[in-house]
């Protein structure tokens, strides 16, 4: 169709005759939408089933961020590491067994220093013939010679004291396994959870007393960095207060925010949507 516009030239009152010109307005057609999802059919990669703009118009019906057709487990939310499907408790265990056996630190091998005895000689020392000079109320201001001075024998107390309390590779890699199933619907601080991962969390804190921790939150790049500045922190407050319910002191747990500002997958957002906690050296 098309939109045009009359006028007048000079007055109508004067002009009984009138000009009119008509401007065509191309009006494109509208690109089809079988699904009616919002993603037009070209870039639809589910054009008949309605989807998610995210994830290029298809559903993803367990929210795990993983579209259905390329879901292993469409029905049971999981991972992107696991094909989408959930993970097994006894999978993580053993995973993270193999993990501790290969990066367990071994003790250092302790040095026995042996106390060695001063041999006595049995040698008479040779008096001197000369007659010594006698000062009265004065001491003589001789250099103490290397043989002249004492020798300090090695004792246990003068070795340097091996520390007790000590951060093991071992206890790092396991909390990062642990964390790693934790996982985060968009714009939620309400962490899932795949087995018990806290409570392992909880109980590593627990056996080591000396370990202070920081819990890092973070997001997908949704929403404004003021709204996801804030989220990150309520992720991380809210495994702060999980920790400190099962047995952690309060003051050993610090939490700190950073949104969107430290990705660790470009390309997705569910890995995104994270904590990540680290202890402090």
């Amino acid at each position: 169709f098309s939109v045009g516009l009359t006028y007048y030239v000079g007055t109508k009152e004067s002009h009984a005759d009138f000009y009119e010109y008509v401007a065509p307005v191309v009006v494109e057609p509208k690109k089809p939408d079988t699904d009616k999802d919002g993603v037009i059919d070209e870039k639809d990669e589910c054009p008949e089933i309605a989807g998610l703009r995210r994830l290029k118009g298809c559903p993803d019906t367990d929210n795990d961020g993983i579209a259905d057709h390329l879901d292993k487990c469409p029905k049971e939310k999981g991972t992107k590491e696991n094909g989408g499907c959930p993970v097994k408790v006894a999978e993580v265990k053993e995973k993270v067994e193999t993990t501790v056996q290969n990066n367990a630190i071994k003790e250092p091998v302790k040095e026995t220093v042996v106390e060695k005895k001063p041999v006595e000689s049995t040698k008479k020392p040779v008096e001197s013939t000369k007659k010594p000079d006698v000062v009265k109320n004065q001491v003589s201001k001789t250099e103490v010679t290397k043989a002249e001075a004492p020798k300090q024998a090695v004792t246990k107390e003068s070795k340097i004291s091996e520390p007790t309390n000590y951060i093991t590779n071992a206890d790092s890699k396991l909390i990062d396994e642990y964390t790693k199933y934790i996982t985060y619907a968009t714009g939620s601080y309400d962490y899932e959870e795949q087995g018990f991962m806290l409570y392992n969390i909880a109980a590593i804190l627990k056996f080591n007393p000396a370990y202070n921790i920081t819990i890092e939150g973070h997001t997908d790049n949704e929403g404004s960095k003021s709204f996801n500045k804030v989220l990150s922190e309520k992720r991380a407050q809210k495994v702060k207060l999980y920790l400190v319910n099962n047995g952690v002191e309060e003051s050993r747990i610090k939490t700190v925010g950073y949104g969107s500002t430290r990705p660790v997958d470009k390309a997705g957002k569910a890995r995104n949507r994270r904590v990540e906690i680290k202890i402090n050296q």
